[in-house]
């Protein structure tokens, strides 16, 4: 199923559908059969059902329409690319599809120099691409709630050696990333620039000194200590407070330490970190008091600590692993 574009049963091989399908748009009002993944012709819904319960053992599937999406013209389920009934150029990355504007597509229709990309999230790209792929020595990837990230890509991933990122708070990271994922030695300085943290590997160690942190800054990345979000500063007076690991709270009927940012109500949220009376340990996102995550999907997932050793790093909802995630049991495997 391809959100708000429409549901396809099909058999797969080597990550390809392969035979005769059937493929029902995602307001429901057409079904094609489609075969090795394309639709072939338009057919009846009764067809349609017949086809769904005689080759693949399944009733057909109950769909809704939310927001539009680049429908129209799609042709292939799989494509990544469309050009929709008003002109407008498509293309889908990490999972969301949004619209271009930049220097014109190749013979391919693949995108191709300068651009930008403005997805159905709200969030936006903008900066350099090769072979249809984010690749350039500056681009800048803006999140709806006002995150950025600014820096060299390379097949579409975060790749080089000075990377900025700058969360809505006012906090900034400085750190070099390899194929998408923070690597060695970095800096995080909390909104109030007093506050210091050193990374390995983007994961905070250490709280260093603002003399050493500027050094660092300037003999790692060439860069200076950063100024004041004077406008996330002035949001962040009036409707939050920082904890510095003095507040309290209780997560599996543990309590400890909490230090991150407070909400108006005195609620977690963003990224933060709770040190437990029992010895263990959770770094990564807060929403609503809760465990929440990877915040982006081009950034970091939330990583939980026992004090015995076993380790989880993954995806949290709701104050609970969900989704994709890496379970290390001490001494035992992984």
């Amino acid at each position: 199923q391809i959100a708000n574009v429409g549901v396809c049963y099909s058999l797969f091989q080597d990550g390809k559908p392969v035979g005769v399908g059937v493929y029902w748009t995602h307001d429901k009002t057409k079904v094609f059969r489609t075969l090795n993944g394309v639709n072939m012709e338009e057919i009846k819904m009764t067809d349609a059902s017949e086809l769904a319960m005689s080759k693949f053992k399944l009733p057909p599937p109950k769909l809704r329409s939310e927001k539009f999406e680049p429908t129209s013209r799609i042709k292939n389920l799989f494509s990544s690319k469309a050009v929709t009934a008003d002109g407008k150029l498509w293309f889908k990355d990490n999972g969301e599809w949004g619209t271009y504007e930049g220097d014109p597509l190749d013979s391919n229709g693949d995108r191709q120099g300068n651009g930008k990309m403005t997805y159905s999230s709200g969030n936006t790209y903008e900066g350099g691409f090769v072979n249809n792929k984010y690749n350039c020595e500056k681009g800048i990837y803006k999140w709806s709630d006002g995150d950025f990230f600014e820096g060299p890509w390379k097949d579409g991933e975060r790749d080089g050696a000075v990377c900025i990122y700058r969360n809505a708070d006012g906090g900034v990271e400085y750190s070099g990333y390899v194929a998408g994922q923070a690597t060695g030695e970095g800096l995080f300085w909390e909104p109030d620039r007093e506050t210091v943290f050193k990374l390995k590997d983007g994961e905070r160690k250490s709280r260093v000194s603002l003399s050493l942190a500027t050094k660092l800054a300037k003999e790692k990345f060439n860069l200076p200590v950063p100024e004041k979000n004077s406008a996330a500063a002035a949001s962040t007076d009036e409707n939050t407070v920082v904890s510095k690991g003095s507040k309290r709270f209780t997560d599996f009927n543990d309590s400890g330490y909490y230090t991150g940012p407070l909400d108006k109500d005195g609620k977690r949220f963003g990224k933060g970190k709770m040190v437990y009376d029992s010895g263990a340990m959770y770094e990564g996102y807060f929403a609503n008091d809760k465990f929440e995550g990877p915040h982006k999907k081009l950034y970091k997932h939330g990583t939980y600590r026992w004090k015995d050793g076993d380790v989880y790093v993954g995806q949290w909802k709701d104050g609970k692993m969900n989704g994709t995630g890496i379970f290390q049991i001490a001494n035992v495997g992984v």
